[in-house]
Parts: structure tokens; C-alpha cells; sequence
């Protein structure tokens, strides 16, 4: 896709400069998500509310107005410790990658964890997932509003369990053996 957008602009790179330019997106693409996470967090360790983060370098974080309490940085998770956590989570914050027509598989990991996913929005998940349903959507424009979401939820149960329930049933069908099923299925019928 991007080839195809410089190549409508006569704009043309030999192949080693083209994938230099790529990782070149891949480090800004990095820069923006974590300053995208760190306006999320400090949201929301500013309104009060307790924050666990698994990974590096989170401790460089700013100290949030004298909030740094709520903070509560771990090291890294690898794949089934974090399924392990979602799974004693009660939500898990996420944040799209650069595309805009696709998913995270950590959104259904968090569904299948029966833990409720916070993520911002993209074309695909918008089909498939209803706001405050069975997902809660949140604009990183207007992010100070997630922590209010959040604790309206945690102070009625029965809508935090029948947002988890809802998300369950749907996550069910995105698995990764859904998603080979669906590949295999494809590659099948091109080959008849």
C-alpha cells in the first residue's frame, strides 16, 4: 500500500532504500503508540484509578502529578503469562496499530480472558463489536473520558459481567484455530 500511494506520487526508491524507509515507519509507528500509551496512562492514573503494565522501559514514566502510587509496572509477560494476567484482569487497555481496517489479537485474547477490552476503534471492529456493549471504545482525542467509562462499570457489576458475557460469545469465533480454519479453507479453494 505504501509503494502503491509514492508510486502515484512519482516517487520511486530502489529496494533497499524502500526497506529502510519501511523500518523508518516501523520506529515512528513505535514512537507515536507509546506516547498514545503514556497520554492514555497518565489519564487515567490522574483520575485515580490503579494501573498495571507489563513490559520495558514503562519506568521511565513521568511521576503524574504525584500519582505515581497507582502505577504498577511489571517486567515482561511472555504470550501465555499475559493470558494469564488478562485472565485476572477486569479490563485490558488497548491500542490499535497503524492500520485501520483490522484487529489486535490482544483484544480477543482480553475477550477470551473474560476480562472487558478497552481499545480505540477501527473499521473492522466496528462491524463486528457494539460500544459499551461487548466492548468499550475510547477516542484518544478525548481519552479523559475513558477513566468515567471505567468506573461506571466497575460500580455496576451486572454490566461489567454482561459486557464480558456478550464480548465472550463473540471473541469465540476470532481464536487463532478460527483464523487457520479460515486460511486453510481459502487456500483450499484456490486450489480446486
Amino acid at each position: 500500500v505504501i509503494y502503491d500511494k509514492l508510486t502515484d506520487f512519482d516517487i520511486s526508491f530502489d529496494s533497499q532504500s524502500f526497506t529502510e524507509l519501511t523500518f523508518s515507519f516501523r520506529a515512528i509507528d513505535a514512537l507515536r503508540r507509546f506516547f498514545k500509551r503514556s497520554s492514555m496512562i497518565c489519564s487515567l492514573v490522574e483520575a485515580g484509578l490503579n494501573i498495571d503494565i507489563w513490559g520495558n522501559g514503562w519506568e521511565q514514566l513521568p511521576d503524574y502529578n504525584g500519582r505515581r502510587d497507582l502505577l504498577h509496572i511489571h517486567g515482561m509477560a511472555d504470550y501465555l503469562e499475559a493470558k494469564s494476567i488478562m485472565h485476572d484482569s477486569r479490563f485490558v487497555l488497548c491500542d490499535m496499530p497503524l492500520f485501520h481496517d483490522g484487529s489486535h489479537e490482544r483484544i480477543f485474547a482480553a475477550m477470551q480472558a473474560h476480562a472487558i477490552a478497552l481499545t480505540d476503534k477501527s473499521l473492522f471492529l466496528e462491524e463486528i463489536f457494539t460500544d459499551k456493549e461487548n466492548i468499550i471504545f475510547y477516542d484518544i482525542d478525548e481519552i479523559s473520558t475513558l477513566a468515567s467509562t471505567i468506573n461506571k462499570i466497575t460500580e455496576n457489576n451486572s454490566t461489567a459481567n454482561s459486557i464480558i458475557k456478550n464480548a465472550h460469545s463473540i471473541a469465540k469465533e476470532h481464536t487463532w484455530r478460527h483464523r487457520t480454519s479460515e486460511m486453510v479453507e481459502i487456500i483450499t479453494n484456490l486450489t480446486k
